[in-house]
């Protein structure tokens, strides 16, 4: 026996209704993993900015809070005696402005 995702019900794993329902809650699965990924991109901020939007897009893409990443990205212009800064300003000219949509 095994829980259908489908119809919320067990199943034996020989019967024909449960090799559709398994073979369909693989397939939505796979499909769900992978837009998620297609989905995704790295842009800069309009919404979480201070300067252009840098730390505040790395938030959003990497799910992590945007003062975090400013506090380490601070901590890597003064521990590397500015080559943080360089690249930030090299993400400011590649990374893409966030869509207005």
């Amino acid at each position: 026996m095994y829980y259908c995702k489908k119809c919320g019900k067990n199943h034996k794993k020989n019967s024909k209704i449960g090799k559709k329902h398994i073979k369909y809650s693989k397939e939505k699965s796979k499909k769900s993993k992978s837009e998620k990924t297609a989905t995704k991109k790295l842009y800069r901020s309009r919404k979480d900015k201070v300067i252009a939007g840098i730390c505040g897009g790395l938030g959003e893409y990497t799910e992590i809070d945007s003062t975090v990443i400013r506090i380490i990205w601070i901590l890597l212009i003064l521990l590397s005696f500015g080559t943080g800064l360089l690249f930030y300003l090299l993400a400011w000219i590649i990374i893409p402005k966030e869509p207005e949509n």
